[in-house]
């Protein structure tokens, strides 16, 4: 069984357009970040880049291709058939799926939620998912934005010829995590060794400019010219006992897809 991660990415963000190329640190992108923190997991055989077929997420093909990151296209507005796509192509079998808008994944985590959702035998685990279904009653412990998820492709497979709303189709995951009667839900909670991460009130995720000045910020505090020279641990430590770097984002509104498809 291969085991591979799939870093979901566009340039027509509908909060920050072009984010994904941003500097966050002087040579390394946003989308840097995320896959070469990403690369730092042990159980990750191979970490792919999945954006659309569009043209004006040619400037991501284009940077991948210069820095030697496996990269897919498919379709903009159907994530699901774009992700599975990916992941054929790439042969993978169990996917632990990114989003290029979460600077602070964590390679050591991401093994850790591996290894959570094989002793368990769950369905799909997940860091921060649940705090999007309103049916899932699982506490959200962790940081926005300290995102991580795993589960099987064939488990993505099998659902997808029910998966009919748009809204579902752009997050891929949301149909399984959304129906903890059906499916075996594990979720992966700041404790024991994570104890330390139990920071759900910070937002570590980059929706807006703000976001993003707050990514570079820790970046440039933790570790100038390696965006992946640090634990999530540290960054986390530091933007809690930090008052004024968390006011830089403190206003920004999380969408929250339960009530996106409610509203939708």
């Amino acid at each position: 069984m291969t085991v591979g991660g799939v870093v979901e990415c566009r340039m027509r963000s509908s909060r920050l357009p072009g984010k994904m190329l941003q500097e966050v640190m002087p040579g390394f992108t946003l989308l840097d970040a995320v896959v070469l923190r990403a690369r730092k997991s042990r159980r990750l055989e191979k970490v792919v880049v999945a954006t659309t077929v569009e043209g004006t997420d040619n400037p991501i093909v284009a940077h991948c291709r210069n820095r030697g990151y496996p990269v897919f296209r498919g379709s903009e507005d159907d994530v699901l058939a774009r992700t599975l796509a990916a992941c054929d192509a790439h042969g993978i079998d169990v996917l632990s799926r990114l989003t290029g808008d979460n600077p602070f994944v964590d390679g050591a985590a991401i093994d850790d939620l591996i290894a959570f959702w094989e002793a368990g035998a769950y369905d799909y685990a997940c860091t921060t998912l649940m705090g999007h279904s309103a049916n899932w009653i699982a506490e959200r412990t962790f940081p926005r934005g300290v995102s991580m998820e795993v589960l099987r492709v064939e488990l993505l497979k099998r659902v997808e010829p029910e998966i009919a709303l748009p809204l579902e189709r752009q997050s891929p995951t949301f149909f399984i995590y959304d129906r903890p009667e059906r499916f075996r839900l594990g979720a992966f909670l700041a404790e024991g060794a994570y104890a330390a991460w139990r920071h759900p009130e910070l937002r570590m995720t980059v929706d807006t400019a703000d976001d993003l000045e707050l990514a570079r910020r820790l970046l440039a505090e933790l570790a100038p010219g390696d965006p992946a020279g640090f634990s999530t641990g540290a960054a986390i430590a530091l933007l809690a006992a930090r008052p004024d770097l968390q006011a830089i984002n403190a206003h920004v509104q999380h969408n929250v897809i339960s009530q996106m498809k409610v509203t939708t």
